[in-house]
Protein backbone atom coordinates (compact mmCIF):
# COMPACT_ATOMS: atom_id res chain seq x y z
CA UNK A 1 0.00 0.00 0.00
CA UNK A 2 1.32 3.43 -0.92
CA UNK A 3 2.04 5.81 1.92
CA UNK A 4 -0.15 8.90 2.03
CA UNK A 5 1.94 12.09 2.11
CA UNK A 6 0.20 15.06 3.76
CA UNK A 7 1.13 18.46 2.23
CA UNK A 8 0.96 21.53 4.45
CA UNK A 9 0.98 25.02 2.96
CA UNK A 10 3.37 27.50 4.60
CA UNK A 11 1.92 30.99 4.88
CA UNK A 12 4.49 33.76 4.51
CA UNK A 13 5.16 35.60 7.75
CA UNK A 14 4.22 38.98 6.34
CA UNK A 15 0.74 37.68 5.41
CA UNK A 16 0.13 36.51 8.95
CA UNK A 17 1.28 39.93 10.25
CA UNK A 18 -1.14 41.79 8.04
CA UNK A 19 -4.01 39.62 9.18
CA UNK A 20 -3.22 40.33 12.84
CA UNK A 21 -3.13 44.12 12.21
CA UNK A 22 -6.29 44.23 10.20
CA UNK A 23 -8.59 43.57 13.14
CA UNK A 24 -12.31 43.56 12.92
CA UNK A 25 -12.90 46.47 10.50
CA UNK A 26 -10.31 45.23 8.01
CA UNK A 27 -8.34 48.64 8.02
CA UNK A 28 -4.82 48.81 9.48
CA UNK A 29 -3.99 51.74 11.93
CA UNK A 30 -2.01 54.82 10.67
CA UNK A 31 1.73 54.76 11.14
CA UNK A 32 2.93 56.40 14.43
CA UNK A 33 4.89 59.13 12.59
CA UNK A 34 3.30 59.73 9.22
CA UNK A 35 5.56 61.30 6.65
CA UNK A 36 2.68 63.25 5.11
CA UNK A 37 -0.73 64.37 6.33
CA UNK A 38 -4.05 63.39 4.84
CA UNK A 39 -2.55 60.29 3.39
CA UNK A 40 -4.47 57.12 3.89
CA UNK A 41 -3.02 53.78 3.50
CA UNK A 42 -4.90 51.70 0.96
CA UNK A 43 -7.37 49.36 2.41
CA UNK A 44 -5.75 45.99 2.62
CA UNK A 45 -7.93 43.06 1.69
CA UNK A 46 -7.47 40.10 3.97
CA UNK A 47 -5.42 37.40 2.43
CA UNK A 48 -7.45 34.24 2.35
CA UNK A 49 -5.95 31.37 4.23
CA UNK A 50 -5.47 28.44 1.92
CA UNK A 51 -7.62 25.48 2.80
CA UNK A 52 -5.38 22.56 3.69
CA UNK A 53 -5.80 19.59 1.35
CA UNK A 54 -7.18 16.71 3.36
CA UNK A 55 -5.18 13.49 3.36
CA UNK A 56 -6.01 11.14 0.55
CA UNK A 57 -8.51 8.60 1.75
CA UNK A 58 -7.46 4.96 1.58
CA UNK A 59 -9.81 1.97 1.47
CA UNK A 60 -9.34 -1.74 1.88
CA UNK A 61 -11.65 -3.38 -0.62
CA UNK A 62 -13.73 -6.33 0.52
CA UNK A 63 -13.68 -8.77 -2.40
CA UNK A 64 -16.92 -10.28 -3.60
CA UNK A 65 -15.75 -13.87 -3.40
CA UNK A 66 -18.92 -15.30 -4.90
CA UNK A 67 -18.70 -13.02 -7.93
CA UNK A 68 -15.00 -13.70 -8.34
CA UNK A 69 -15.49 -17.44 -8.22
CA UNK A 70 -18.34 -17.17 -10.71
CA UNK A 71 -16.18 -15.22 -13.16
CA UNK A 72 -13.29 -17.62 -12.78
CA UNK A 73 -15.61 -20.59 -13.22
CA UNK A 74 -16.99 -19.06 -16.40
CA UNK A 75 -13.52 -18.32 -17.76
CA UNK A 76 -12.30 -21.81 -16.94
CA UNK A 77 -15.40 -23.37 -18.49
CA UNK A 78 -14.91 -21.35 -21.65
CA UNK A 79 -11.29 -22.48 -21.90
CA UNK A 80 -12.26 -26.09 -21.29
CA UNK A 81 -14.96 -26.00 -23.93
CA UNK A 82 -12.43 -24.72 -26.47
CA UNK A 83 -10.57 -27.99 -26.05
CA UNK A 84 -13.53 -30.30 -25.56
CA UNK A 85 -15.74 -29.16 -28.44
CA UNK A 86 -13.37 -30.30 -31.24
CA UNK A 87 -13.02 -33.70 -29.56
CA UNK A 88 -16.79 -34.13 -29.41
CA UNK A 89 -17.05 -33.22 -33.09
CA UNK A 90 -14.36 -35.78 -33.96
CA UNK A 91 -16.32 -38.59 -32.31
CA UNK A 92 -19.60 -37.52 -33.88
CA UNK A 93 -21.22 -35.95 -30.83
CA UNK A 94 -22.81 -32.51 -31.08
CA UNK A 95 -21.70 -30.11 -28.30
CA UNK A 96 -25.36 -29.03 -28.12
CA UNK A 97 -26.25 -32.45 -26.84
CA UNK A 98 -25.56 -32.60 -23.14
CA UNK A 99 -23.19 -30.79 -20.83
CA UNK A 100 -19.90 -31.10 -19.02
CA UNK A 101 -20.31 -33.50 -16.12
CA UNK A 102 -16.85 -33.98 -14.63
CA UNK A 103 -13.44 -32.40 -15.11
CA UNK A 104 -10.58 -34.01 -13.20
CA UNK A 105 -6.98 -33.52 -14.22
CA UNK A 106 -5.80 -36.14 -11.74
CA UNK A 107 -3.38 -37.68 -12.05
CA UNK A 108 -4.41 -40.94 -10.41
CA UNK A 109 -1.43 -43.24 -10.01
CA UNK A 110 -2.34 -46.91 -9.55
CA UNK A 111 0.33 -49.55 -9.00
CA UNK A 112 0.27 -53.27 -8.26
CA UNK A 113 3.21 -55.52 -7.32
CA UNK A 114 1.27 -58.68 -6.48
CA UNK A 115 0.77 -61.87 -8.41
CA UNK A 116 -2.52 -61.39 -10.28
CA UNK A 117 -2.64 -58.03 -8.55
CA UNK A 118 -5.08 -55.22 -9.12
CA UNK A 119 -5.54 -51.62 -7.96
CA UNK A 120 -8.60 -49.46 -8.59
CA UNK A 121 -9.94 -45.93 -8.18
CA UNK A 122 -13.51 -44.65 -8.49
CA UNK A 123 -14.19 -41.37 -10.32
CA UNK A 124 -16.16 -38.41 -8.92
CA UNK A 125 -16.97 -40.09 -5.61
CA UNK A 126 -19.16 -42.64 -7.31
CA UNK A 127 -21.26 -40.32 -9.44
CA UNK A 128 -23.62 -42.32 -11.67
CA UNK A 129 -23.60 -41.85 -15.45
CA UNK A 130 -25.90 -43.26 -18.12
CA UNK A 131 -24.90 -41.94 -21.55
CA UNK A 132 -21.63 -40.06 -21.81
CA UNK A 133 -18.31 -39.38 -23.50
CA UNK A 134 -15.27 -39.98 -21.31
CA UNK A 135 -11.79 -38.77 -22.22
CA UNK A 136 -8.69 -39.97 -20.37
CA UNK A 137 -4.93 -40.08 -20.90
CA UNK A 138 -3.30 -43.30 -19.65
CA UNK A 139 0.42 -43.72 -19.07
CA UNK A 140 1.50 -47.28 -18.44
CA UNK A 141 4.63 -49.03 -17.23
CA UNK A 142 5.18 -52.71 -16.59
CA UNK A 143 8.04 -55.10 -15.92
CA UNK A 144 6.14 -58.09 -17.32
CA UNK A 145 4.39 -58.97 -20.56
CA UNK A 146 0.76 -59.46 -19.55
CA UNK A 147 -0.57 -56.33 -17.85
CA UNK A 148 -2.88 -53.46 -18.55
CA UNK A 149 -4.93 -50.43 -17.58
CA UNK A 150 -8.74 -50.43 -17.61
CA UNK A 151 -11.53 -47.87 -17.68
CA UNK A 152 -14.64 -49.23 -15.99
CA UNK A 153 -18.10 -47.85 -16.74
CA UNK A 154 -21.78 -48.47 -15.97
CA UNK A 155 -20.58 -50.22 -12.86
CA UNK A 156 -21.63 -50.81 -9.29
CA UNK A 157 -19.83 -48.76 -6.67
CA UNK A 158 -17.80 -51.74 -5.47
CA UNK A 159 -15.20 -51.77 -8.23
CA UNK A 160 -13.80 -55.14 -7.13
CA UNK A 161 -16.85 -57.37 -6.66
CA UNK A 162 -19.56 -55.29 -8.25
CA UNK A 163 -20.88 -55.70 -11.79
CA UNK A 164 -19.11 -53.41 -14.26
CA UNK A 165 -17.99 -53.12 -17.88
CA UNK A 166 -14.26 -52.67 -18.42
CA UNK A 167 -12.52 -51.26 -21.48
CA UNK A 168 -9.15 -53.00 -21.21
CA UNK A 169 -5.94 -51.70 -22.77
CA UNK A 170 -3.39 -54.50 -22.42
CA UNK A 171 -0.09 -55.95 -23.50
CA UNK A 172 -0.74 -59.45 -24.68
CA UNK A 173 2.31 -61.39 -25.96
CA UNK A 174 3.94 -58.12 -26.98
CA UNK A 175 0.93 -56.94 -28.95
CA UNK A 176 -1.24 -53.82 -28.38
CA UNK A 177 -4.48 -55.52 -27.42
CA UNK A 178 -7.78 -54.14 -26.17
CA UNK A 179 -11.15 -55.48 -25.16
CA UNK A 180 -14.52 -54.68 -23.60
CA UNK A 181 -15.44 -57.16 -20.89
CA UNK A 182 -18.28 -57.60 -18.40
CA UNK A 183 -17.03 -58.41 -14.89
CA UNK A 184 -18.78 -59.43 -11.69
CA UNK A 185 -17.48 -60.84 -8.37
CA UNK A 186 -13.99 -59.83 -9.58
CA UNK A 187 -14.28 -62.40 -12.36
CA UNK A 188 -14.69 -62.25 -16.11
CA UNK A 189 -18.30 -62.88 -17.19
CA UNK A 190 -18.57 -62.16 -20.91
CA UNK A 191 -17.02 -60.40 -23.87
CA UNK A 192 -19.42 -58.21 -25.92
CA UNK A 193 -16.79 -58.02 -28.68
CA UNK A 194 -16.61 -61.78 -28.94
CA UNK A 195 -12.81 -61.79 -28.72
CA UNK A 196 -9.79 -59.68 -27.80
CA UNK A 197 -8.95 -57.10 -30.47
CA UNK A 198 -5.64 -55.59 -31.56
CA UNK A 199 -4.89 -52.08 -32.82
CA UNK A 200 -1.73 -50.35 -33.93
CA UNK A 201 -3.31 -47.09 -32.79
CA UNK A 202 -2.30 -48.08 -29.25
CA UNK A 203 1.28 -47.21 -28.30
CA UNK A 204 2.72 -50.29 -26.63
CA UNK A 205 6.02 -48.81 -25.45
CA UNK A 206 6.80 -48.77 -21.75
CA UNK A 207 6.03 -45.28 -20.41
CA UNK A 208 3.85 -44.39 -23.40
CA UNK A 209 0.77 -42.19 -22.98
CA UNK A 210 -2.40 -43.22 -24.82
CA UNK A 211 -5.55 -41.13 -25.09
CA UNK A 212 -8.75 -43.15 -24.91
CA UNK A 213 -12.30 -41.97 -25.54
CA UNK A 214 -15.39 -44.04 -24.78
CA UNK A 215 -18.72 -42.93 -26.23
CA UNK A 216 -21.46 -44.72 -24.32
CA UNK A 217 -24.77 -44.00 -26.05
CA UNK A 218 -27.80 -46.20 -25.47
CA UNK A 219 -26.52 -49.75 -25.83
CA UNK A 220 -23.50 -48.93 -27.97
CA UNK A 221 -20.01 -48.34 -26.59
CA UNK A 222 -17.58 -46.96 -29.17
CA UNK A 223 -13.86 -46.86 -28.39
CA UNK A 224 -11.24 -44.43 -29.74
CA UNK A 225 -7.49 -44.65 -29.18
CA UNK A 226 -5.23 -41.69 -29.98
CA UNK A 227 -7.79 -40.22 -32.38
CA UNK A 228 -8.63 -43.47 -34.20
CA UNK A 229 -11.88 -45.39 -33.89
CA UNK A 230 -10.83 -48.92 -32.96
CA UNK A 231 -14.18 -50.61 -32.46
CA UNK A 232 -17.62 -50.79 -30.84
CA UNK A 233 -19.69 -53.22 -28.81
CA UNK A 234 -23.27 -53.70 -27.65
CA UNK A 235 -23.74 -53.15 -23.92
CA UNK A 236 -26.88 -54.83 -22.61
CA UNK A 237 -26.32 -55.89 -19.00
CA UNK A 238 -26.37 -52.48 -17.33
CA UNK A 239 -27.93 -49.11 -18.20
CA UNK A 240 -26.02 -46.82 -15.84
CA UNK A 241 -23.38 -46.78 -13.13
CA UNK A 242 -20.08 -45.40 -11.89
CA UNK A 243 -16.80 -44.89 -13.75
CA UNK A 244 -13.57 -46.29 -12.38
CA UNK A 245 -9.93 -46.99 -13.25
CA UNK A 246 -7.84 -50.13 -12.85
CA UNK A 247 -4.23 -51.28 -13.01
CA UNK A 248 -3.61 -55.04 -13.20
CA UNK A 249 -1.00 -57.66 -14.08
CA UNK A 250 -0.15 -61.34 -13.80
CA UNK A 251 3.21 -60.75 -12.04
CA UNK A 252 6.04 -58.25 -11.63
CA UNK A 253 5.08 -54.59 -11.20
CA UNK A 254 2.65 -52.51 -13.22
CA UNK A 255 1.61 -48.88 -12.88
CA UNK A 256 -1.10 -46.90 -14.65
CA UNK A 257 -1.42 -43.13 -14.46
CA UNK A 258 -4.79 -41.62 -15.38
CA UNK A 259 -4.96 -37.89 -16.15
CA UNK A 260 -6.66 -35.20 -18.27
CA UNK A 261 -10.05 -36.70 -17.46
CA UNK A 262 -13.39 -35.24 -18.45
CA UNK A 263 -16.89 -36.63 -18.85
CA UNK A 264 -19.50 -35.12 -21.12
CA UNK A 265 -22.99 -36.25 -20.10
CA UNK A 266 -25.31 -36.88 -23.01
CA UNK A 267 -28.99 -35.91 -22.87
Amino acid sequence: MKKVVRKWFVVPLIVVTVLVLVGCNGTPPAPPEPAATNTEAPTAEPTAMPTPIPPTATFTATPDLAATEAVLATQEAEELLKGITPVLNEVGVSPDRGSLGVVDDGPYFLVTRDYNGQAQKILADGQVFTNFVIHVDIKWKSTMGFAGCDVGFRGEEDLVRGAIYRMRAMRLSGLPAWDIEYWRYNSFQSNPLGEVKFSNAIDLKDGAVNTFIIVMDGKTATIYANGSRIGAATISQRESGVIGFYAWQDSGETSCEFSNIWVWELD
